[in-house]
């Protein structure tokens, strides 16, 4: 049926979510006739993630004191981090022998901070 509507340029005609639904199931859901067959699909709208709490200037701190108790550094969906504090923080990384696991998703940073990044990479695999 779908390669007959995609012949007659119907692809309306039904949605890849019914479509697979049929052949899973194997029987036809729509008995209605054309004019019920694609109806749009519900889902559950996703909440929020609650702010990161990191407060930034304790984690330069730690960072820079090569805090033994700092593993794991999380700056994910911080979107205020000044760039020059990003640049002395991964300044400080390169010092650094703790931190483990380094995140930084969904902030302002760029290329520049990407550049920094990469240098500390260089460093802390040169050092293993």
């Amino acid at each position: 049926m779908c390669d007959i509507a995609a012949i007659l340029d119907m692809y309306t005609l039904m949605s890849n979510k019914q479509y697979y639904d049929a052949l899973c199931s194997g029987e036809i859901c729509n008995t209605e006739g054309i004019s019920s067959v694609v109806q749009p699909d519900k889902y559950k709208p996703v909440p929020d993630e609650p702010p990161n709490p990191t407060n930034i200037e304790e984690i330069l701190k730690r960072v820079r004191s090569n805090d033994k108790e700092l593993e794991e550094v999380n700056l994910n969906n911080i979107q205020d981090i000044p760039i020059p504090m990003l640049s002395e923080l991964c300044e400080a990384m390169k010092a650094n022998t703790y931190v483990r696991s380094f995140s930084l998703v969904a902030t302002r940073s760029g290329d520049p901070i990407a550049n920094w990044l990469t240098c500390c990479v260089r460093i802390v695999a040169s050092r293993a």
